[in-house]
């Protein structure tokens, strides 16, 4: 997962300015969820959610549980 670090700015930027928002996911929330998930694993699911991300779903818990099931190997991607 690479960022544009200049993107990343302006949106910063905008964020301060009350012109845009911006809901962040952490390694920590995802453990959260899966308290065993090791920090390597956690990356891959949030690359997982990034590569798939739906907005017309958004990333909500369940989402972020689905990607775990799935990342792990509980649940078959469909």
């Amino acid at each position: 997962m690479t960022a544009n670090w200049l993107i990343v700015e302006d949106y910063a930027q905008q964020i301060q300015e009350g012109k845009a928002f911006a809901n962040i996911w952490t390694i920590g929330d995802l453990q959260s969820v899966e308290p065993g998930l090791t920090e390597d694993d956690a990356m891959g699911v949030l690359e997982y959610l990034e590569d798939h991300f739906d907005a017309n779903i958004g990333i909500n818990w369940d989402v972020i549980q689905q990607a775990i099931d799935i990342y792990i190997g509980r649940t078959e991607r469909s």
